[in-house]
């Protein structure tokens, strides 16, 4: 498998427009998608981090980042680190996160 430098993921990491730009960038998110509820067109705005129709939608509501409450570019970071098996210690100290907040995006990203 191959995981991108993390010198050219660093602006990912950074902020949550950046990530969410990344991930509409590499398809895991669309800039566009329809309303499960209305069946209107919806558009992503990225610095509100919502879809919009009637009501607004999160973009990431149904996928592994929708689960825990951290920022999005903290998780995008954390599941860079989870794909190059860096232990959670080291996580922990660097990111500034509790060990049982790691433990719980591990095996959310393990059944991903």
């Amino acid at each position: 498998m191959f995981i991108e430098l993390y010198r050219n993921l660093k602006h990912v990491f950074g902020n949550e427009e950046n990530a969410i730009l990344y991930l509409i960038e590499n398809n895991y998110i669309n800039i566009y998608d329809k309303c499960k509820e209305w069946n209107y067109d919806m558009k992503l705005y990225v610095k509100e981090k919502l879809y919009k129709c009637r009501k607004a939608i999160s973009p990431l509501k149904g996928t592994v980042f929708s689960k825990l409450k951290l920022p999005i570019n903290i998780q995008v970071h954390l599941l860079y680190e989870f794909l190059k098996k860096t232990p959670s210690t080291i996580l922990s100290s660097s990111l500034e996160i509790d060990r049982k907040t790691i433990t719980k995006y591990n095996r959310l990203f393990k059944i991903i």
